[in-house]
């Protein structure tokens, strides 16, 4: 966002969760015109009111058309200048957080994530053709890159991923053709990657290094570094109906499980008003806490991209240390992508094109396939260590923190939260409704 744009963000916020307030009255817009001293506009806005209602009692509407779109054009450039600022519709509590999402950091804050998938919903997901090639392919339309049109093999494609989502809990999944991302490097460290570790039985400070100062023109300034990549991805959406009746298992104790019903038809809403600060370190999750909506959606979400990004590890060819993931938590969304900065070879549509029966049966394959070597003690016991969907630290967005099995198959209870009782994962839910459904 752009210095000084700010007070902005309310109204941006309020359009895409569908909380907007009222639309201002004529008598509004031109008071709150007036008031920033913009005369002109308040002048051209009261003659097109004029030219308005003469065309609508003459009966012109090509001239009543015009004018409203005018009107409506010119409302929007004003508001865009901060001219116009519409009556606040958002709650107070989720206002609030709004004025200090500083406090949070980039890639955990809630406002900046439910902003960036519209933005990829809009430049991607609609699958717009760009350089030949579809932006986005659902798996259940695959595209000639996919599968050859009016085939045998398309149907069954189809057929497969259909059933496959069922049973998973995925409303919607496919491929984007071109993931874009931006990654900076400013500095490094040593011994570890907080600001402090526990050495000799104490907490000893980390220092932060900054690279080594380049010399540019007439000074040496430190190097930030910076990697642009544009690479194959898979996109998913979680079945809302079924988070909301995971989210609402008694086991589980949702603290804030009321929110569920404030908002019955604004699953964003109820996340935004649930969401607490989540800091660069994540420290917050080193104390056990009560579980709440928004936590416990992030490390579904979290576990969930893991156990994919195992499953393209397995039948794509590309090690973990060479994908990636990026979480949308107020949409329900995750992105799995190639991380790398060599030629995109197509990794992603070749696992899809000739291993998706494979792929979509070793998800399908839970809970066998979220084990581990301790087999059968594992599964008896609990089923709540992570290590099995762990991925190298330096590739995960939150350093394998916030995360569990026992959010995809019950059998315990992640260890990040208070309480005993061991919950029901959310593939069972998802099993059962496709079973219900048959």
């Amino acid at each position: 966002m752009e210095p000084g744009q700010t007070h902005l963000l309310p109204g941006v916020i309020e359009r895409l969760v569908g909380l907007e307030g009222p639309p201002l009255s004529d008598a509004e817009v031109t008071a709150q015109l007036l008031s920033k001293e913009r005369g002109a506009e308040a002048k051209e806005f009261d003659e097109i009111l004029q030219g308005l209602k003469l065309a609508t009692d003459s009966k012109n509407q090509v001239v009543a058309d015009l004018m409203v779109k005018m009107r409506a054009e010119r409302l929007a450039n004003w508001q865009k200048a901060g001219w116009l600022q519409r009556n606040a519709a958002l709650p107070l509590d989720i206002l609030l957080k709004l004025q200090q999402r500083h406090e949070w950091t980039g890639k955990y804050d809630p406002f900046r994530l439910l902003v960036e998938h519209s933005a990829l919903t809009r430049t991607k997901l609609r699958g717009e053709i760009v350089g030949g090639r579809a932006s986005y392919v659902d798996f259940t339309n695959p595209d000639e890159w996919l599968v050859p049109p009016s085939s045998p093999q398309r149907a069954t494609m189809v057929q497969n991923a259909e059933e496959a989502m069922r049973f998973l809990g995925v409303r919607r999944a496919g491929l984007i053709s071109k993931f874009d991302l931006c990654k900076f490097s400013y500095g490094y460290s040593r011994v570890g990657n907080t600001p402090k570790i526990l050495k000799h039985g104490r907490m000893m400070p980390v220092r932060l290094n900054l690279f080594p100062k380049v010399q540019t023109a007439q000074e040496s300034r430190h190097p930030v570094y910076v990697l642009e990549q544009s690479n194959e991805a898979f996109y998913f959406q979680l079945d809302e109906a079924l988070v909301r009746s995971w989210l609402l298992q008694p086991d589980l104790g949702c603290a804030d499980a009321g929110l569920l019903a404030e908002y019955p038809d604004n699953f964003a809403a109820a996340m935004l008003s649930s969401a607490k600060i989540m800091s660069g370190y994540l420290e917050e999750h080193d104390r056990k806490s009560d579980p709440t909506i928004f936590k416990m959606t992030y490390a579904l979400l979290h576990s969930y991209a893991h156990y994919i990004m195992q499953g393209i590890q397995q039948f794509s060819g590309l090690d973990l240390g060479s994908i990636g993931e990026y979480l949308f938590p107020s949409d329900l969304g995750f992105v799995v992508y190639r991380n790398g900065m060599t030629l995109d070879l197509g990794d992603l549509s070749a696992l899809w094109r000739d291993h998706h029966e494979a792929f979509l049966s070793y998800l399908r394959n839970f809970p066998t396939s979220l084990g581990c070597n301790l087999g059968n003690l594992c599964m008896t016991k609990g089923g709540v260590c992570p290590d099995c969907i762990m991925i190298p630290e330096v590739i995960c967005l939150t350093a394998n923190k916030y995360l569990s099995r026992s959010t995809l198959i019950g059998r315990g209870r992640p260890d990040f939260i208070v309480g005993e009782e061991r919950i029901k994962g959310y593939l069972q839910y998802a099993l059962e409704n496709a079973r219900a459904g048959q």
